[in-house]
């Protein structure tokens, strides 16, 4: 930050402060940075980062926040997929993840979100199997009771006799 940047002054939470002066330690850098580079990054999500091609550092540095925050985004898609599959009577939900590229993270990385999520997953309950990064199967309550195909009777028969009658055209005569 150089003496000519706008200083800005702004009340937030004292969770979220907490939160940002861990992260900010964590990455080395100053809270102020941390929260600048947090704003970026949500600006270059909604797509306004301009015209200009930002350096390979920033790249990293980008990449490394979007990273801390996959747990949340995954956390958010098994709450919804859960809550879309209760609405609809069903007793399972499956969570897509392909489009967030975890198959691509080191398998540490990985690992700790599948680590994290699964303990809260066992902790509230749940029965879960995940695909590699791809996706996770969540199942709750009762499985679904398979219920038998009924046995169809038919009551009439066609006699050896009877003859078939040829197939009709449906719709309206053609024009010729």
């Amino acid at each position: 930050m150089s003496r000519t940047d706008l200083q800005v002054n702004f009340r937030i939470p004292a969770e979220l402060k907490t939160f940002l002066e861990q992260a900010a330690k964590e990455s080395g850098r100053s809270l102020t940075a941390e929260i600048v580079a947090r704003l970026n990054l949500s600006i270059l999500a909604d797509g306004k980062n301009g015209e200009e091609l930002f350096t390979a550092d920033m790249a990293k540095e980008y990449a490394s926040i979007a990273r801390k925050s996959l747990p949340a985004v995954v956390r958010e898609r098994i709450r919804i997929a859960i809550n879309r599959s209760v609405l609809r009577g069903l007793s399972s939900a499956d969570v897509s993840l392909s489009d967030l590229g975890l198959e691509s993270l080191p398998f540490e990385e990985l690992a700790k979100i599948q680590i994290e999520l699964s303990q809260e997953l066992n902790d509230a309950g749940y029965g879960f199997e995940w695909d590699g990064g791809e996706s996770i199967w969540i199942t709750y309550g009762d499985p679904e009771p398979t219920s038998e195909m009924p046995e169809v009777s038919v009551t009439r028969k066609i006699q050896e006799s009877e003859p078939l009658s040829p197939p009709r055209r449906i719709g309206g005569a053609r024009k010729s």
